[in-house]
Order: structure tokens, then C-alpha cells, then sequence
């Protein structure tokens, strides 16, 4: 289990679990789920790395990961499993904080990352999607499954409202500090 205190893709593993069974249904899975959750992950590296070595059993991640691991020498080895309910978006975004000390080279370091170029490595070092259309990809990403039922502004409208509460009712239940 991915912490959603320190994991985003546990925060995102937390808030889908609450679009899909609601508030109640969210607590009543969380009480059952609790005794099977036999290690926590503060980092989604580390939960891979453990996935990889055998040591977790699955892996709550992107529709991406499955890319990252046929370039290894692991492909073919898993599959990706996209639950009937539907998946998620989960967008990366980089900004200016007000006050920053130097706006002007903050601005050029956003542009850099507009580029082609830029985008271009997205897939194969950082596997995600570009966010500029045009960028040729890996095969390996022609084979990513993709959820049929897109649950992004579900879960997004529910982050926004619930996020906070989640995460301390999740803490509470599953009796972490």
C-alpha cells in the first residue's frame, strides 16, 4: 500500500477508492482491507523496486509502468490491469510561486520545457505522456491499456473537496501515525 500522506500515486489510490464506493463504502473497505496491508510505501520507487524484486505482490501505479518495465528485461513478464470501475488522469503540472526571486528565468525554464525537445523525453525517462502533440513514441506505449470509463473529474472534484478528511480517515483506520 502506497502512503497518500507521501505517495501521490497513493493519494490518487485513496481518492479513487472513495469515487468508486463513496464515503461509507470507502470506510468499509478500508476496515476490511486493513489486515491485508502488510507494508506501507512512503514512495511509489520503492513500491516498484519491491514489486520488481517479487517482494509486493501488485503495484497501484500508472498504465505508463508496464511501458517502463518492457524496456527491461522483465517484458512480457506483467500485465496491466485496469478495473472495470475506470481509471484516472493524474496531470503533472510545474508553476511559478509568487515571490519567486527570479521570474525571468523561471519563465525560460517552463518554455524549455515546452519544447519538442523536452517533450520528446518525457516517455522514456520520466514515462509519461507529452503534453505537445506531434512527439513519436515508444512502442511500447501503443500497447498501454486504457480505462474505458475516465473517472479524472470524479476523482478530482472529490480531491478538492475531500482530500484532507480522506487522508486522516485513512490514517485512522489503517492505525498509522
Amino acid at each position: 500500500m502506497l502512503d497518500p500522506r507521501t505517495s501521490v500515486t497513493g493519494h490518487g489510490f485513496l481518492m479513487w477508492i472513495l469515487s468508486i464506493f463513496g464515503e461509507r463504502g470507502a470506510e468499509t473497505y478500508w476496515e476490511r482491507t486493513r489486515r491485508n496491508i502488510s507494508t506501507i510505501y512512503n514512495s511509489h520507487e520503492q513500491a516498484y523496486i519491491d514489486f520488481l524484486t517479487e517482494i509486493a505482490p501488485m503495484l497501484f501505479s500508472y498504465n505508463t509502468t508496464i511501458a517502463r518495465i518492457n524496456e527491461t528485461s522483465r517484458a512480457g513478464r506483467y500485465e496491466a490491469f485496469i478495473p472495470l470501475e475506470g481509471g484516472f488522469k493524474e496531470i503533472s503540472f510545474v508553476g511559478i510561486l509568487e515571490g519567486a526571486p527570479n521570474i525571468f528565468l523561471a519563465r525560460r525554464f517552463i518554455d524549455f520545457m515546452l519544447t519538442r525537445e523536452f517533450q520528446t523525453l518525457l516517455p522514456v525517462m520520466h514515462w509519461r505522456y507529452p503534453v505537445i502533440t506531434g512527439i513519436t513514441m515508444p512502442e511500447t506505449f501503443e500497447v498501454l491499456p486504457v480505462p474505458e470509463n475516465d473517472l479524472t473529474d470524479m476523482i478530482h472534484s472529490r480531491t478538492a473537496l475531500f482530500s484532507d478528511i480522506w487522508i486522516e480517515t485513512w490514517t485512522r483506520i489503517v492505525g498509522i501515525e
